[in-house]
Formats: C-alpha cells, structure tokens, sequence
C-alpha cells in the first residue's frame, strides 16, 4: 500500500474523526475536502514525507507549521474553540502544548493543521478540486509571502498519490 493511502487511513482520518466528535459529531471536520488538503499541504511541505522539521527554518512536522503560529493557534483555540484545544492535545504531550511535538507525531500536526484551518472563513473546496485545494493551500497555508505555488502543491500532491 502506497505511503499517501496508509498516511490517511492511520493518521489523517483517525484524527480527523475524533476532532470531529470533540466539536459535536456532526461531520464538519472529517469531510474528503479536509483529508485531501491535509494530505495536499504534507505533500508539499514535507517534500512527500522527506522532512518532519524544516532544514532551515523553524517549522514543525510534516506539515511544517512555524512555533509562532503553533503558539497563536494554541491562544486563539483558548479562546475560541477550548473544547478542540483540548481534543488536540489528546494527540501531543501531556501538559502544556509543545509545537516541537509535531515533529515526531504525525497526528499532532495534522490535528493542530485542521484546527489552523478553522480560522480561515473561506469554505474548502470539493475534494476532487484540486486547482481549488491547491489555490486555497497557497492562499492560507503558504500565504502570499511564502514561496510556494499552486502548482508545487497540486505536483506534490499527485505525486505521491500516483
């Protein structure tokens, strides 16, 4: 079984599923959209499951998510959203929440990534649009500044899906 397949099947949707049942169970944070942006924005950040840290730079796990917007996430779940705070913290260490943890648990990237994605306002695109999960990936994810394209997240993607 190829590496994207069983990265869905034991980590993306596990943990999706339970931050799900942490907001209520209504399915609104398990859909295909959200394990195909996840697995989309790990495909490229991580140059397909090459680098679980940033070789120059300080972001975090395979979706490389710098400590400061770990550490505003964390505030911002605080405040906003305490019971899904809670829900991913059931996958990093015990105690304080630690961006470093990203690093060697795939499920606390991904739950901390579906969680940075509930800031944005925008709905996610279909499943099987992937120019839109790609532009949506560049808009939010990488932001303007960054130096990644659509195209670099939409090649990474079916690169490691193929």
């Amino acid at each position: 079984m190829k590496i994207a397949k069983l990265f869905i099947e034991y980590v993306i949707k596990p943990v999706l599923d339970q931050l799900d049942v942490a907001a209520g169970g209504k399915g609104k944070l398990n859909t295909e959209s959200a394990i195909a942006l996840i697995l989309m924005i790990v495909a490229h950040e991580s140059g397909k499951f090459t680098y679980s840290k940033q070789v120059r730079g300080p972001a975090m796990g395979f979706t490389q998510m710098e400590p400061a917007t770990f550490k505003w996430l964390v505030e911002w779940l605080g405040k906003h959203k305490p019971n899904l705070l809670d829900a991913m913290n059931m996958f990093g260490p015990i105690g304080e929440p630690d961006s470093s943890m990203m690093v060697i648990s795939p499920q606390y990237a991904v739950a901390a990534a579906r969680m940075n994605l509930l800031r944005f306002p925008e709905r996610l695109p279909e499943a099987d649009d992937l120019d839109g999960l790609a532009r949506y990936a560049k808009k939010y994810w990488n932001t303007s500044a960054g130096k990644a394209t659509e195209a670099d997240y939409k090649n990474a993607y079916l690169t490691l899906i193929e």
